[in-house]
């Protein structure tokens, strides 16, 4: 994107890779799982990783207009994510692509469940997505407090990273 923006950087250090998000990203979903408030609520991230996948960055945020979601639930219905997605593809000539899934956990914790877990390995061995680290983020943002944890599926496990 070529606005200007405050990346916010999270490492992970046992695999020597960052992320690097825009605040004004954050600030989207913040206001998105806020909104849909005590039900889960979540996307995809579009971006890219460095040429040495050392570096993951997250260029946009998207999430579905249909979705099925309860407090302890959240379903996307893909069409008209993965049409996006194809299309922002297509418009950077295959430099943007799908990075992983962030959602919501209204009622805590912050951390990923069994579910989340199980829905990134499929997702990490699925040959149709080709995406060798898929990032997960978990939010839990509950009137002032916020936190979004970020993970990376990586050899059959889930790695947190630290905020810089």
């Amino acid at each position: 994107m070529n606005s200007i923006y405050k990346p916010i950087s999270y490492i992970q250090e046992e695999l020597d890779l960052r992320i690097l998000i825009p605040d004004r990203l954050i600030e989207k979903m913040r206001k998105m799982v806020t909104k849909h408030f005590p039900n889960e609520f979540g996307g995809i991230f579009v971006g890219y990783y460095s040429d040495n996948k050392k570096e993951a960055k997250i260029e946009d945020v998207l999430w579905p207009n249909q979705f099925i979601n309860s407090p302890q639930t959240f379903i996307r219905v893909p069409n008209d994510i993965n049409a996006a997605l194809k299309r922002m593809y297509n418009e950077s000539n295959g430099r943007l692509i799908y990075l992983g899934e962030w959602h919501s956990h209204p009622l805590g914790p912050d951390s990923f469940s069994i579910l989340d877990f199980e829905a990134i390995k499929s997702i990490a061995q699925d040959k149709k997505i080709k995406i060798d680290l898929p990032l997960l983020c978990i939010c839990f943002c509950h009137r002032e407090k916020n936190n979004f944890r970020f993970y990376v599926y990586h050899e059959n496990q889930l790695f947190n990273f630290e905020k810089e």
